[in-house]
Order: structure tokens, then sequence, then C-alpha cells
């Protein structure tokens, strides 16, 4: 996907599911930063120790405890430890599915 990031390891991954709907839609697209430090109120990719790969919003994170939250309010607030969680990385922009260029 061609999008402008000054981090060489940026990447992009498709969403799937709609747990963050309507801010990112089943199938578009995150681009994700994992130079960038997050802030409490970005969205963040969270790979969780257990194999789970998530778009959430950070919350904040208090006594070692990462607190996460999906704009869908059918599927609410997350919390995991920090041991939990292999890595959070700073979502710098979602993108629609035609940005995907399969040359």
């Amino acid at each position: 996907i061609p999008f402008p990031v000054r981090s060489s390891s940026a990447y992009a991954l498709r969403c799937r599911g709609d747990s963050m709907k309507p801010r990112i839609k089943d199938g578009e697209f995150v681009i994700v930063d994992p130079e960038h430090d997050a802030i409490p109120g970005d969205e963040v990719l969270v790979k969780a120790m257990d194999g789970r790969v998530m778009v959430k919003e950070l919350l904040y994170i208090r006594d070692d405890t990462v607190h996460l939250l999906s704009v869908n309010e059918s599927h609410g607030k997350l919390s995991l430890h920090l041991s939990e969680i292999d890595c959070m990385h700073y979502v710098a922009a979602i993108t629609k599915r035609s940005m995907w260029k399969n040359d």
C-alpha cells in the first residue's frame, strides 16, 4: 500500500471484524508505524502473547495494565497486563480497500 511514512519499518494490515466500526470497516487497512509512540486516544495494533491481533483505541496504561477500547460499543473495553502483550504499535492511518495495489 503506497503511503507516506517516515519509518522504514512501517507496514500495513487488512482489518477483519467489526470491533472498530464505524471508525475502521471490515476489509480496510491500517498503516502501522512501530517507531512512533502511541498516546491515549490513539489507535494501536496489539499482538497478544496468545496470538490475538487487534486494533483498538489506547485508553491508558496504569499499574502495568493496558486499557483498550473498541469503537463499537458492543465489543466494550479490554484490559491486558503488559506480560500478555507481545507488541503494541501506533496506527498512523486508516486506508480504504482500494489502496491495495496487487502488482
